[in-house]
């Protein structure tokens, strides 16, 4: 009993994915407002539930899930971006006739992120990666009549596939290596059998880094994500920019600073290279972009990249620093999101004159853009100062500034959003707050960044305490 009560959150946030697929014949096609608060009401309670996990430290099925802080923390996180997606939404979905099966589809795959949030062994891991990515493959694909939405969706299904198939053959080299598939007692083996730096090791740690930097969108498996933050609709783009980013970085901390905590210097190179390679792909490949979505996606690799940063470093401030970086990214780059479903336009010249259209939807891209440049004092400054102080802790001092620099770099292609904005001339109709739910994400989004620039100790005297 002792244990369902622990597990509580999950089994909650499932039951409501399941509920869901029925949810059209019990409310209807003209239920959506009452269909939007029942699920609202549910993932609020369940994120509830999952905050009184801080603190705690238990180990349920056999070993099979931990439920830490860790896991509190990043299925509160999952909770608060699908309220704040569903919320922006709304209209739009309206518009485009998503149905009970969006709101199912986005709640399996909250469902898989909490999986992976508390993953305590190899299999785990792997069934919380499936569970967080196929819904996505599933919702991009849901503008049916837009056939950019179907290559992208088989573009990220196939690749999806093939990162999955190479990331299981190393777990299957680590258990055959180590003859364990829990994390403590792959770590235990690992030292005792002096197996850090065999090459099988080592192929075996490069599988698992290539199936995580995939599902991070990281270079130089990040392909698949330009095409599907475009393709996919837009609420979708701003799901599957933060959902599948939190699962994976929630796994990447379980295995590689637990499971392979004896094998540290084995996986620092890779990570220090798939950290360079993101940065410089995605900061310069935004410069080429004219839609917006696709601008946000290349920035979304390099933001990989910053995480991988830190990630290099595996110290216990590294681990804390890319949960804060991770969130304080999520509230600028989902906010950036909302302002362009409010704004109904996808590309650059849409937002022309956006600032005398709609002065505050302006002015809340202006911070959500700046923050993810890491302009002080906005939440982006502290999160990037945290995760470049665990690199130089580290002994990275160099990677630091390379990703100082990057940011540099990142500022010439946000400003040309922001010049869009304030210059240009005006370009369709005044948006206004004509659409309440995206306003009312934006706002949240905004208070976030403001909020977590001027309080970052508190947030990282929870991860760290």
């Amino acid at each position: 009993m002792e244990q369902l009560w622990v597990v509580g959150p999950l089994v909650a946030v499932g039951a409501l994915a399941i509920a869901l697929l029925f949810a059209e014949f019990v409310f209807g096609p003209r239920g959506r407002l009452a269909l939007l608060g029942v699920t609202v009401a549910g993932l609020t309670l369940s994120g509830i539930w999952a905050s009184r996990a801080f603190g705690l430290d238990k180990v349920v099925f056999s070993g099979a899930y931990r439920v830490d802080s860790l896991t509190a923390f990043v299925s509160v996180l999952l909770v608060a971006v699908n309220i704040l997606v569903l919320l922006a939404a709304y209209r739009q979905g309206a518009a485009e006739g998503l149905g009970g099966d969006f709101y199912a589809l986005m709640a399996f795959s909250i469902f898989g992120g909490m999986v992976m949030a508390g993953a305590n062994n190899l299999i785990m891991i792997y069934l919380g990666i499936e569970l967080v990515t196929l819904p996505c493959y599933v919702l991009v694909s849901l503008r049916r009549d837009d056939r950019r939405a179907a290559e992208a969706a088989l573009k990220y299904f196939l690749l999806a596939i093939l990162t999955s198939v190479v990331m299981t053959y190393g777990m299957s080299l680590l258990y055959g290596l180590t003859g364990e598939i829990g994390f403590d007692a792959m770590a235990g083996a690992i030292t005792a059998e002096g197996l850090a730096g065999s090459p099988l090791f080592i192929l075996a740690v490069a599988l698992v880094s290539a199936g995580f930097s995939f599902k991070l969108a990281a270079a130089p498996f990040h392909f698949w994500a330009p095409d599907a933050y475009e393709g996919a609709s837009t609420p979708v783009t701003a799901f599957i920019s933060a959902v599948p980013k939190f699962g994976a970085l929630a796994g990447v901390i379980r295995v590689f600073q637990v499971a392979l905590s004896g094998a540290h210097a084995e996986w620092t190179t890779l990570f220090v290279i798939i950290a360079v390679l993101s940065m410089l792909a995605g900061n310069l490949m935004a410069y080429q972009q004219r839609n917006i979505k696709r601008l946000l996606a290349y920035s979304s690799i390099a933001h990989a990249g910053y995480l991988f940063v830190a990630l290099a470093a595996g110290t216990e401030l590294a681990s804390a620093s890319v949960l804060f970086y991770i969130t304080v990214y999520a509230a600028a780059n989902l906010g950036a999101f909302f302002v362009v479903i409010a704004a109904s336009g996808e590309e650059l010249d849409d937002l022309g004159g956006l600032a005398s259209r709609s002065p505050f939807l302006a002015a809340s891209m202006l911070v959500f853009l700046l923050s993810l440049t890491g302009i002080p004092p906005l939440a982006g400054f502290m999160g990037k100062l945290f995760i470049f102080g665990a690199a130089i802790e580290g002994g990275l001092g160099w990677l630091a500034l390379v990703g100082v620099l990057n940011s540099v770099v990142s500022l010439g292609y946000y400003a040309l959003i922001i010049k869009e904005m304030y210059m240009a001339s005006p370009s369709g109709v005044s948006v206004g707050s004509s659409d309440t739910g995206a306003v009312a994400a934006t706002s949240a989004c905004l208070v976030l960044v403001g909020v977590l620039g001027i309080f970052p100790n508190a947030v990282m005297a929870l991860l760290t305490g």
